[in-house]
């Protein structure tokens, strides 16, 4: 793997992440789920599947992700996924507060 990161749009990562939850099972699947909306509240994400999308976002992004600097709160919506951890420039701003 190259030390350069991968470069997503954001209608990739809303595809790839669609993808994702739907392949969790349990009827799960980002329809009606806005950006802005909890996923954990809406039921598509749990503590478990979390770890699961750790690893997708690592392989879509080219690098590891840095969970010192990520609260499980980074992960409550596709905004703040995309933006702490794919976006470009992300790396540095991790764990950053607006």
């Amino acid at each position: 793997m190259s030390n350069g990161d991968h470069v997503v749009s954001r209608s990739e990562f809303d595809a790839e992440f669609a993808a994702f939850v739907s392949g969790l099972g349990d009827g799960r699947s980002m329809s009606g789920v806005g950006g802005d909306e909890n996923l954990f509240d809406a039921g598509v994400l749990d503590s478990f599947s979390v770890i699961k999308l750790i690893a997708l976002i690592e392989n879509l992004v080219g690098r590891p992700i840095d969970l010192e600097q990520a609260a499980i709160e980074t992960f409550a919506t596709t905004d703040l996924i995309y933006g702490t951890f794919v976006s470009s420039g992300s790396a540095s701003g991790v764990g950053r507060r607006n």
